[in-house]
């Protein structure tokens, strides 16, 4: 059983901080056709992919991946170490509820582009 945790945690931890290197990537503006910069995109791109339609990101920053690094980081927390508490549940529901609220706060601000006024031109 030990070893299945240590491999478990192993790929965890090097899928999280291929997704946490993603993003500082992109952060700093990397140059994407370098090999290396195209390894990352290719491991993280099946998740990410999806994610960024839904999940848009925050000027640089990518949050879609920053939210899947989070998560698991969380999921590994939950498993390996079985802190599975009320009080970690607890925060864990805040946590969704405010991600929750920023994505909506999101789309309503997104939804008034566009949006004009009675007696205003469209032009």
């Amino acid at each position: 059983m030990n070893t299945l945790t240590f491999l478990l945690s192993t790929v965890i931890e090097l899928y999280t901080m291929v997704l946490l290197l993603r993003v500082w990537m992109q952060w700093a503006r990397c140059d994407f056709y370098n090999p290396f910069s195209q390894f990352v995109v290719k491991i993280t791109q099946p998740i990410i992919g999806p994610l960024r339609r839904i999940i848009p990101p925050m000027g640089p920053i990518d949050s879609a991946s920053l939210l899947v690094a989070f998560i698991l980081s969380v999921i590994k927390a939950i498993v390996l170490f079985k802190v599975i508490t009320f009080q970690a549940i607890i925060w864990i529901a805040a946590v969704l509820i405010l991600l929750k609220t920023i994505g909506l706060l999101n789309l309503l601000g997104s939804a008034g582009h566009g949006h004009h006024e009675l007696g205003e031109s469209g032009s």
